[in-house]
């Protein structure tokens, strides 16, 4: 299925094999959209948490007690040096030196492009794939009703061929 696309027009001709395959694929393509959604909604979190918190540094001035976190759950005390000159982590282990207003700009552009990300899922990814779930799961069912229908004619047939005799 990977190597050619397949028309709605297509579904009914597969065979139910092909269609419950699909099925279980685009439930895990569902599945794994829903769950980047989620972790993109952290993130977006985490960036608005970040700058208010930058902000509150910032406010607070020189000389300040204040407690840094160094994960999660563990902070240690430290003191403000400067509330112009903050150390902000850019990604994957790397820190650049900032101001508030630099800091606030790079914060904005990171939040912006992971809700930009947000809205192409929501808006299109994810009610495609729904749809097509959707419509492969009508073509099993309708095949489903089809193959029955001909099962109980079968044995429709042979009960009154057996009254026969």
């Amino acid at each position: 299925m990977a190597s050619r696309e397949i028309k709605l027009e297509d579904l009914p001709k597969l065979p139910p094999q092909q269609l419950a395959a699909m099925v279980r694929q685009f439930e895990g393509e569902i599945k794994f959209f829903e769950g980047s959604l989620s972790e993109l909604k952290t993130v977006v979190g985490t960036f608005k948490r970040s700058q208010d918190a930058l902000n509150g540094m910032a406010e607070m001035g020189e000389e300040k007690q204040c407690l840094v976190p160094l994960t999660d759950t563990i902070y240690v005390k430290g003191k403000t040096t400067s509330s112009q000159k903050f150390l902000i982590d850019i990604g994957t282990g790397y820190y650049a030196e900032m101001t508030p207003f630099e800091a606030n700009n790079m914060f904005n552009r990171k939040r912006e492009f992971v809700e930009k990300q947000i809205k192409q899922i929501e808006g299109s990814l994810l009610p495609s794939k729904k749809l097509n779930l959707e419509f492969t799961y009508e073509a099993l069912k309708k095949l489903n009703a089809e193959a029955k229908a001909v099962t109980s004619q079968a044995s429709g047939q042979q009960s009154i061929a057996m009254k026969a005799k």
